[in-house]
């Protein structure tokens, strides 16, 4: 059985973020590049929306910062503006700039690296291509090119424009493949958001129906989407010359990060059968494998339970880990580095070779089978057959149960397809549904007259209230979901003996992945094996 091995010395957080202690000796042959994020207003620069600037510029330095046209090199700025080498060490130091090398040896080998969104390639083995990025020449191919996603999001700022977002992170990625000496191209794939709800959002729209939108990107991968992108691989994979193929193992409950690698396996198999393809590799997902780190073993597990044979690879990356870092700062859009760093750090720790070291994960695949079921695959495999097994002797002993209720604190997601779920699996039951207030808007969706909503006040004292007013009714059959977070509540639940008959269950998807599985009827959102 394949495994992640894991040090116990590697578990524990690195005292000093190696992140936060690098330094740049200027050369002159190198070309300082501008981070897309940065404009000047008169003297001062600022960060996209940000009203407080970065930095502010001597007269000197804006003459300086307006000759940063991509070509000049340190040397060429130097003898044009006294000073200039210092102050390029300043800047990068404060992160607004980048240093590249003003060439890259031709005749290097190709590699082909697939990613979901603009960051993930870097997140993951940006180490190892790093350290390879004289002898390589890599491309990375986001599927997803369109997107409106930035960390503005997490703090409630209006920043929807899907150019304005999808342009600024095309501009990253190009800035880091140029410092990798390699490529980057963006397909038309839309990001998860966007796929839930298409166009410029306005920030109150998005406060109402945020926590329907992280429902929805972390559901189980839709057929038809996954199709969508194999399309557009396949194509690729065809015509491409690379001497190798890296695409992501889907680690995690990222619906983007599961279409991906889904759609890669359909697409190489398709393109396997037309035309003999170059080896393909598959690349863990950072940082999410921190936090399932159970999920790497079950995806290279089927994988070869399909035929495949797996050789796992724990490159080491330790001395590369402060250029990774940095690499991974470019990204500024969709992250602090005083969050992400420490994050990327400890998955390179659970995935080095020796304790202490870093590392990234890299497993060669022989071949790639000619079909798999993808829900051997799935994140949520394992909950969803546990649940499957509660649920059969549960909906036996509720078969003519007139009012079944659901409490669910989080938002639904896909709520069409998963209430026409419930209604046809309970033909004869009324279903009350105690759902997030700030869930409720994509209940506009779809109504029935067997439905029936009642919001909750999204804080811990409401829902602690209503569930205790939910114990003290009339019993009746009663689905609690708990999200990720809290999934160990079922142990309490079967536990504590509780005077209603509760079935726990991850998201409302779980219930529907497992109803399938039960009835042996394929559900309305399947994931589907392919031919």
């Amino acid at each position: 059985m394949i495994s992640l091995f894991r040090h116990p010395a590697a578990d524990k957080p690195r005292v000093t973020p190696i992140w936060k202690h690098q330094t740049m000796t200027i050369e002159t042959g190198q070309i300082p590049l501008r981070r897309p994020h940065y404009h000047l207003k008169g003297r001062e620069l600022f960060f996209l929306i940000s009203r407080r600037p970065q930095l502010t510029l001597s007269a000197a330095g804006v003459d300086l910062w307006n000759r940063l046209d991509g070509s000049a090199t340190a040397g060429d700025l130097q003898q044009a503006v006294p000073n200039a080498v210092e102050l390029l060490a300043e800047w990068w130091d404060a992160g607004v700039i980048e240093m590249a090398e003003a060439s890259f040896a031709p005749g290097r080998c190709r590699v082909l690296v697939v990613e979901p969104h603009m960051d993930d390639a870097v997140l993951s083995v940006g180490g190892v291509m790093w350290e390879r990025r004289h002898t390589h020449e890599f491309t990375v191919v986001s599927l997803v090119g369109v997107s409106n996603f930035t960390s503005y999001q997490k703090i409630g700022r209006d920043y929807f424009d899907t150019t304005r977002v999808s342009e600024l992170r095309c501009r990253e990625s190009e800035l880091v493949m140029r410092l990798l000496g390699g490529r980057h191209m963006a397909l038309a794939g839309h990001d998860a958001p966007l796929r839930y709800q298409p166009g410029d959002w306005s920030l109150d729209w998005f406060l109402r129906n945020r926590r329907s939108i992280a429902a929805f990107i972390n559901h189980a991968p839709v057929a038809a989407e996954i199709r969508t992108a194999a399309n557009g691989l396949r194509e690729l994979f065809m015509t491409t010359d690379a001497a190798e193929i890296w695409i992501p193992m889907g680690v995690g409950t990222s619906t983007d990060h599961e279409t991906t690698r889904n759609a890669c396996l359909i697409a190489l198999a398709e393109a396997a059968a037309l035309r003999e393809m170059p080896p393909v590799f598959l690349y863990q997902d950072v940082p999410y494998a921190m936090n399932f780190p159970w999920h790497t073993a079950q995806i290279l597990g089927a994988l070869e339970a399909a035929g495949a044979s797996l050789t796992p690879r724990r490159e080491d990356v330790t001395a590369a880990m402060p250029s990774k870092l940095r690499l991974v700062s470019v990204f500024a859009s969709q992250f602090k580095m005083s969050y992400m760093g420490p994050r990327v750090e400890r998955t390179a720790g659970l995935a080095a070779p020796s304790p202490g070291g870093a590392g990234e994960l890299l497993a060669a695949i022989d071949r790639v089978p000619a079909g798999i079921d993808f829900f051997q695959l799935y994140s949520g495999r394992d909950e969803v057959k546990r649940l499957a097994a509660r649920l059969g002797v549960w909906a036996r002993r509720h078969r003519g149960a007139r009012r079944i209720t659901l409490l669910c604190p989080m938002g639904v997601g896909r709520w069409k397809e998963f209430m026409e779920s419930l209604l046809e699996r309970f033909p004869d039951a009324r279903i009350d549904i105690h759902l997030t207030a700030d869930g409720m808007d994509e209940t506009r969706r779809f109504q029935s007259p067997r439905i029936r909503i009642h919001p909750v006040e999204p804080r811990g004292a409401a829902w602690l209230r209503r569930i205790l007013r939910v114990m003290l009714s009339t019993p009746r059959p009663l689905v609690v979901f708990t999200g990720w977070k809290f999934s160990g509540v079922a142990d309490f639940i079967r536990a504590a003996g509780l005077p209603f008959d509760a079935v726990p269950a991850v998201s409302v998807g779980h219930l529907v992945l497992a109803i399938t599985h039960v009835t042996g009827r394929r559900a309305s959102q399947p994931i589907n094996s392919y031919e």
